[in-house]
């Protein structure tokens, strides 16, 4: 816009400017495809439709161009800008002489010709739905995985029992469907993740499982049970512990259930969510010990001393704090467990036979306190497993005949509740998980132990000298352990074949 002077009209230039035009404009733009099944954002494409076309099972969109086929020569003008301009010379009384310039002031009338276009869709439309013996409607990702999702059981008399319904129902499943499985497994090197979608394994179809409670062979021997709901898994709940997973993360996170650290040289490991696979967490200062304990708020090492730090469990920090001087006349060979923030137990090798101890450690010299005498020639070895029902398990050997053992006590009374000689296997610790009940030797091979008998379970990924957990966790001993109640119910599990994608 431009002003003369004041007795001139002003003149107002515009000019059109479309969305097209790459002198003013670049497209950025591009399209998201929504789920309505799932609910969900699924994919984007760098094409930009302009039509869409909605049928029951399937969906179109595309690009018309046809408004920009016209002929381009057509144009329009508002005014006319060639008029000539004329200049004068006057001269007004009380003002000023001087030249002035005066121009054309367009009337804005529209001149030319203007032709109107139809741009809609020419031609016919024919959709084609394929019969489905021959083919199917959608597709499936690829590179799925399958897997066997328990749904019930059948016991031979009544009709099939189906466990999906609630977690009580696929609990109680799990029990018998351990009962007739001879496998038994500690961890695996592939599971089932949150954030995953299950399809009904009937051919290529695309329908997802129902929703429901279902468990593996795996997952029915670690006693947890797959949540899935519109076809995805949203929760992995545990029958005992009471915890329930609905992400990962890479995060060290340490749980009260199943939140083993490991010791192994210089280094301290923990589990990953549902793998065999340990990661490694910072304790600043350790070194290679005797043996390691923790409780949720603190973690210790022993070997001439006691070591002490403040730790967080979630995320997991580690703050050296203090050493902890041994009491008089005390030595040990043997690991240590966390019975609180201010006492641990530990194995006394100055007596004979051996004494299980409490050591107070409110002072920066423990205080020792006889709680259990052990058998004549037998030798603790590693942590031991004090349970929230007031039982201690320990490992120990016969210094005579070498057998190695798992004794029980009633922490309270002293009294042996069970001693189950385990043979060569050389254990150096023993901890607890979905309350099932495992040792480890050295070398990281690993056992599930039962009240009779043992087995092999998986080796770990590291060599172990040390385990520590939460004592608040260990809810069953040998001889009280829900997962291994006997039941005289001869039952078959019945089956339904699953496959998942692997996002």
């Amino acid at each position: 816009m431009s002003i003369n002077n004041d007795d001139q009209i002003p003149v107002v230039t515009r000019t059109q400017v479309y969305l097209t035009d790459p002198e003013f404009f670049c497209s950025k733009s591009w399209t998201l495809s929504f789920n309505m099944n799932t609910k969900s954002w699924i994919s984007f494409h760098s094409y930009i439709p302009n039509w869409y076309m909605g049928e029951n099972n399937f969906f179109y969109s595309g690009i018309n161009g046809c408004c920009d086929d016209f002929d381009s020569s057509f144009a329009a003008f508002v005014g006319n800008t060639n008029k000539p301009t004329t200049s004068t010379t006057t001269t007004n009384p009380g003002r000023p002489t001087g030249t002035t310039t005066t121009k054309y002031v367009p009337t804005c009338i529209l001149e030319g010709s203007a032709t109107e276009l139809f741009c809609e869709l020419e031609g016919e439309v024919q959709i084609t739905v394929p019969a489905t013996t021959t083919t199917t409607i959608c597709s499936r990702p690829s590179g799925l995985i399958g897997f066997q999702l328990v749904t019930g059981y059948d016991d031979g008399i009544n009709p099939p029992v189906v466990s999906t319904g609630n977690l009580f129902d696929a609990c109680t499943a799990m029990e018998v469907y351990y009962i007739t499985t001879p496998t038994i497994i500690f961890g695996y090197t592939y599971s089932l993740q949150v954030g995953q979608f299950v399809y009904d394994d009937d051919g290529t179809l695309c329908t997802y499982i129902l929703t429901g409670y279902y468990f593996t062979e795996e997952s029915a021997l670690e006693n947890y049970a797959y949540y899935i709901q519109d076809g995805r898994i949203t929760n992995i709940e545990y029958c005992n512990c009471g915890t329930t997973s609905t992400t990962t993360t890479s995060v060290p996170n340490i749980p009260e259930c199943c939140g083993m650290l490991f010791a192994s040289g210089d280094n301290i490991y923990y589990t990953l969510p549902n793998t065999v696979t340990l990661g490694q967490l910072s304790i600043p200062g350790y070194v290679t010990s005797l043996g390691v304990a923790m409780t949720a708020n603190k973690f210790w090492s022993i070997d001439t001393t006691i070591e002490e730090w403040d730790i967080v469990l979630s995320p997991f920090s580690a703050t050296y704090n203090r050493s902890i001087a041994f009491p008089a006349g005390f030595t040990t060979s043997a690991g240590i467990t966390g019975k609180d923030d201010l006492t641990l137990i530990a194995i006394d090798d100055t007596p004979s036979p051996q004494e299980i101890v409490e050591l107070d450690v409110t002072a920066l010299t423990a205080v020792s306190t006889s709680i259990i005498t052990l058998q004549t020639n037998r030798v603790g070895v590693g942590n031991a497993l004090y349970t929230t029902s007031g039982k201690l398990v320990i490992i120990n050997y016969d210094s005579v005949s070498s057998d190695y053992y798992l004794t029980q006590y009633d922490y309270g009374t002293a009294v042996i509740e069970l001693d189950l000689n385990i043979g060569t296997i050389a254990p150096t610790s023993i901890f607890q998980c979905n309350c099932y009940i495992y040792i480890s030797e050295a070398n990281g091979d690993t056992y599930l132990v039962t009240s009779s008998a043992i087995y092999f379970a998986l080796t770990l990924d590291v060599s172990i000298d040390a385990v520590a957990q939460l004592s608040s966790c260990v809810v069953s001993s040998l001889t009280n352990n829900p997962n291994l109640t006997t039941t005289t119910t001869t039952s078959t599990s019945s089956t339904t074949t699953t496959t998942t994608t692997i996002p």
